[in-house]
C-alpha cells in the first residue's frame, strides 16, 4: 500500500489511528499524537503540505518526515 497524506492533520490523524491498533479501524478518537524528530512513520508513505511558520509543530512535523536539512533548503529557496 501506498498512503498519501494530504495536510498535517490528516497526518497526525492516520498515525495516531495505526498507533493505536494494528491496521486502521473505523472509529472515534482524538489525534493526540505530537511527532518530533526520532518518530518512526507507520501510516503514511507521502505528504502533501503547505509551507509552515517558523518554530511550530507542523514544522516539526513535516521536518520528521522529510528531513531537517531538506525542508530548510525548502523554506530558503
Amino acid at each position: 500500500r501506498r498512503l498519501v497524506a494530504v495536510g498535517t492533520t490528516t497526518t497526525r490523524a492516520l498515525e495516531t489511528a495505526l498507533s493505536k491498533n494494528e491496521k486502521f479501524v473505523a472509529e472515534k478518537f482524538s489525534a493526540d499524537l505530537t511527532i518530533t524528530p526520532g518518530y518512526k512513520f507507520k501510516a503514511v508513505d507521502a505528504l502533501l503540505t503547505n509551507f509552515h511558520l517558523p518554530k511550530s509543530s507542523l514544522l516539526v512535523l513535516v521536518s520528521t518526515f522529510a528531513g531537517y536539512e531538506f525542508i530548510m533548503k525548502a523554506y530558503r529557496h
